[in-house]
């Protein structure tokens, strides 16, 4: 059987370079003011960060409906591929017990359902480190170990604007109150162990992102060659900056910059930008 890779619309992975990899993408679903929008596809990030300064009423997000995994299985099952469905972070979202439950109601062994441990390009990266294996020819047990030598040595950390909208919706728990909520202050998070955690907080934008770099020198894998990749929310200037400054304190050179969509950008904010980076696993045999 041939392999085909789904991942979700957390993974903000651009779309062009979704379609270059063969990867499926399953939205999440987006409601706002009364209108239900599909992430990314009937809602852009322009169009999220453009409206909500100004909204009254945050958008909420949910993961897809149970026939939105079945209708891609399905389709990718009656064309003979086995399926590798990677998803955003159990901890963070329902998206990959809906796949699970796909999975077990069609009583199939020719879908693996893999947690990514992580969020945005975190979850993005590993998709994409699949579907280049696949390319080359991998089995399935290639695949697999790749993608979980991926996950262990992701890391993804995250300078926000604001709390106020992982706090409107209800995703930080106690970490206001670490953070504190002093003037300008910046909050810095990061992904462990699939769960949001607090990593910081620094005195301005430009500070903040320095204070990325230098959590990033802390975390930043020992050896092999290291994959980065820049978020943002609709921030693309901050974004230019990082780039820089990784390219100057790592000397790396090829850099994916993606922006958030919809269903991460709703609890992150306008103005956000993060870091992803992993060591490249090397060729992998079972």
């Amino acid at each position: 059987m041939s392999i085909r890779v789904v991942t979700d619309s957390t993974a903000d992975l651009p779309l062009q370079l979704a379609d270059q990899l063969g990867i499926d993408v399953v939205p999440l679903w987006v409601t706002w003011a009364g209108q239900q929008y599909r992430d990314r596809l009937d809602l852009s990030p322009g169009e999220l960060y453009a409206r909500l300064p100004t909204c009254r009423e945050l958008p909420r997000t949910s993961q897809p409906a149970l026939g939105d995994f079945l209708a891609v299985y399905e389709r990718l099952l009656a064309e003979g591929h086995h399926i590798i469905s990677i998803h955003i972070s159990s901890k963070l979202s329902g998206t990959m017990e809906c796949a699970r439950q796909a999975r077990d109601l069609l009583r199939t062994k020719a879908i693996a359902v893999v947690d990514s441990l992580a969020g945005s390009l975190g979850c993005g990266f590993q998709a994409i480190e699949a579907a280049r294996a696949v390319l080359r020819g991998a089995s399935v047990a290639e695949v697999l170990m790749r993608v979980e030598r991926v996950r262990a040595s992701m890391q993804v950390l995250f300078c926000l604007d604001t709390l106020a909208y992982l706090e409107r919706g209800g995703r930080i728990g106690k970490l206001p109150a670490m953070l504190g909520g002093l003037l300008n202050v910046k909050p810095l998070l990061m992904v462990k162990d699939g769960a949001i955690a607090a990593l910081g907080r620094a005195r301005g934008t430009r500070a903040g992102l320095e204070e990325l770099l230098r959590h990033a020198r802390e975390l930043w894998p020992q050896s092999g060659a290291v994959t980065a990749g820049i978020i943002h929310g609709g921030a693309a200037e901050l974004a230019q900056v990082l780039q820089r400054r990784l390219c100057e304190v790592f000397g790396l050179s090829d850099i994916l910059i993606a922006e958030t969509g919809p269903a991460i950008g709703t609890h992150t904010g306008p103005g956000a930008v993060g870091l992803a980076f992993y060591s490249s696993p090397g060729e992998v045999t079972p």
